[in-house]
């Protein structure tokens, strides 16, 4: 998508806002209004239409035609005084006595309460088959607008989710602006909530350009619906679909899904000054616009206005879309199902890992994306196709340095490698099979140049070992070893006399082996080995308790640990494997319990369960560290050895210059 709107300027100046870049002139609440831009066609979604000319093929659940992410946002429970006062004189000059005293006292009755009306909206939207998203403010008694605690609301709060419509968070007036405002706010929903919250729309549609979606990322929101003009209904960006924005300063996508605003009640009555009639004929064209284009079109619909003339308008919504087969949901359920789409590359990705002889469990979809998430660095992945089909592919986690330096990595902490896989070559020819290996590398790193790293290292797997594509094209190589086991050969006559030896006193010793599915073990372990080494563990509990769980789930990996007869855990090791091979992923043990062959009786079981079970190798890793290399190599394994490329900017390599000619002064 971003390379097909790259060649058509204007389209690419609408899509990625570049007006709104340090724009000159905002309006009252520090906003990029409409009446300001120069893109004038705002109820045409050209950027949209493009994408479907192009083959964007979106479909929705049961076949429905379009969908319609139906929002409200709660910035007030109760009427002001003056507001009260106002009700209250209206509804006796007309002689309604007994509504003019449940204005008087509907802040003491909540059924009394037209804006307590949140049951009555799902009610509603129930009748259709609909949901939506609640959007709650969560401010101080001294912010600007503060109306209700959110402390107070928490029973509606619960009753909205347990029955399948979503709460969100609407940001403050400073939030849009501020990190830190947008995670207090957030970690206090989600403490009355009792739940993570993932969807954001800011107060008065406040919202710069491209800072506010960065913001949201950080703070761990999955999307946005914020994205729309208060001054005009329709299409800011040209969009009628969700999109991953694509911030012109760091020439990336950002983390988070745009779920684009276009219509807002007040927008139709308040600043385009409509009346019902107006109103309804543009809502019309919008919704008919959405389906021509099988869009996604947010409504934003208050729950004050959901009184009187305002509330049959909204059903009236309902009705007409409803009527033309549209998917009325809410915020999230439109993320979800957004996701599908990612999710159906990601299987386009692990067909290609599986089949090539360069794929690893390090780089399947659920891994990548995994870590990616618990690392906190964003994955990237490139893909080389040819007549349609993937045949080439790199995957690398990218993050900035020194807040400044963009750096590329296909290994990331506990992930040894990562980077190229290469389809099977249909040919035999030695010739023909390293020229098409070449124009797929080729491909990938024009791609890669374009996204001008400062510092890029590709850490291949053991199969990968042609680097001269990359090192005929300036890239710097090195070499990095691995230590595999054959797992087909007789294990204990295979493995040195010494080994054998330590087995037996082990066996002697009553050191018992097995399975477990107890992360804090393992993690106990780890901690206590990185501390007698006096340096920081590399994860956290929480991402080895997550990776544990998933590898389990998939049946891609489990523990083994190894007791004494008091039952105390003196080693731990995490195995997991692939359609290729198994790997020695992650080991820790008690230092205590060195001299009693622990570990080693451990080792020599998982070899010969795994074995047994059908896996011709395992790929012990640790090569590279002397003493690791050591313990290894009892086992008679094989050394393999595995290529990393590195290509960094000269700016790079002065820091580099500079740290190390400091720290040979030291």
């Amino acid at each position: 998508m971003i390379e097909l709107l790259k060649q058509n300027k204007e389209l690419w100046d609408l899509f990625t806002r570049k007006e709104e870049y340090n724009p000159l002139l905002l309006d009252q609440y520090n906003r990029f209004p409409y009446y300001l831009s120069k893109h004038r066609n705002i109820f045409e979604p050209r950027v949209s239409k493009i994408l479907i000319e192009n083959g964007l093929n979106v479909e929705y659940p049961e076949g429905k035609k379009f969908a319609v992410c139906l929002t409200h946002d709660i910035d007030a429970v109760y009427l002001s005084n003056s507001g009260i006062m106002l009700n209250v004189a209206k509804l006796l000059k007309n002689r309604q006595f007994k509504g003019a005293f449940k204005v008087l006292f509907n802040n003491v009755n909540k059924k009394w309460n037209p804006w307590w009306n949140f049951k009555d909206i799902m009610v509603l939207e129930a009748q259709y088959g609909a949901k939506s998203s609640f959007y709650f403010l969560t401010l101080n008694e001294e912010d600007l607008d503060f109306n209700f605690k959110v402390e107070d609301l928490k029973y509606e709060l619960e009753n909205i989710v347990d029955n399948g419509w979503e709460v969100g968070l609407h940001g403050g007036h400073r939030a849009y602006n501020n990190l830190i405002e947008i995670k207090e706010k957030k970690q206090r929903l989600e403490k009355v909530l009792g739940k993570k919250v993932i969807g954001y729309r800011n107060h008065f549609l406040k919202f710069k350009v491209p800072d506010t979606w960065e913001l949201l990322s950080k703070a761990g929101f999955k999307y946005d619906t914020t994205f729309g003009y208060a001054d005009c209904v329709g299409f800011r960006n040209g969009m009628c679909h969700p999109f991953k924005p694509f911030n012109l300063v760091t020439n990336e996508e950002i983390d988070i899904l745009e779920i684009p605003l276009t219509i807002m009640d007040c927008t139709f009555f308040d600043y385009m000054k409509l009346d019902m009639e107006g109103a309804w004929k543009t809502t019309k064209l919008l919704i008919d616009t959405v389906e021509k284009y099988s869009g996604v079109i947010t409504i934003l619909w208050h729950n004050t206005y959901m009184v009187d003339e305002m509330l049959k308008f909204y059903e009236k919504i309902l009705k007409y879309c409803y009527e033309k087969g549209a998917w009325m949901t809410s915020g999230e359920e439109i993320w979800r199902w957004w996701g599908k789409y990612a999710r159906e590359e990601y299987k386009v990705w692990d067909k290609l890992v599986d089949l090539s002889p360069h794929g690893t469990i390090f780089h399947k979809s659920f891994w990548l994306t995994t870590c990616s998430e618990l690392l906190n660095k964003k994955l990237k992945i490139y893909g080389c196709f040819e007549n349609d089909q993937l045949v080439g592919g790199c995957s690398l986690y990218t993050h900035k340095s020194k807040r400044f330096l963009k750096i590329a990595s296909s290994t990331i902490e506990m992930t040894p490698y990562g980077g190229i896989v290469l389809a099977p070559s249909p040919s035999s020819k030695v010739r023909e099979r390293e020229k098409m290996y070449r124009e797929i590398i080729k491909s990938l790193c024009n791609a890669l140049n374009k996204e001008h790293f400062d510092c890029i290292e590709i850490t291949n797997s053991p199969d990968f070992v042609d680097m001269r594509p990359f090192t005929w094209n300036g890239w710097d190589s090195k070499i990095l070893y691995a230590y595999y086991l054959i797992l087909e050969n007789e294990i204990e006559k295979s493995i040195s006399k010494k080994a054998r030896n330590i087995i037996r006193k082990a066996i002697k010793n009553n050191i018992t082996v097995h399975k477990s599915n107890d992360p804090s073990i393992f993690y106990n372990l780890f901690l206590m080995t990185f501390k007698r080494k006096n340096l920081k563990p590399p994860v956290t509990k929480e991402f080895l308790e997550k990776m544990i769980d998933l590898l389990n789930s998939k049946n891609t990996g489990e523990m083994w640990v190894a007791e004494m007869p008091s039952g105390e855990v003196t080693s731990a090791e995490i195995v997991i494997w692939d359609n290729k091979r198994a790997y020695r992923w992650s080991a820790a043990s008690n230092t205590d319990f060195k001299d009693t062959g622990a570990a080693s009786l451990l080792l020599y079981e998982i070899f010969q369960d795994l074995k047994n079970r059908g896996f011709k190798e395992i790929n012990l890793m640790a090569a590279n560290t002397p003493q690791l290399a050591k313990f290894i190599s009892s086992f008679n394994p094989k050394l393999v050895p595995y290529y990393s490329v590195e290509k960094k900017t000269t700016l790079v390599e002065f820091i580099e210059w500079i740290y190390r000619h400091m720290r040979n002064k030291r």
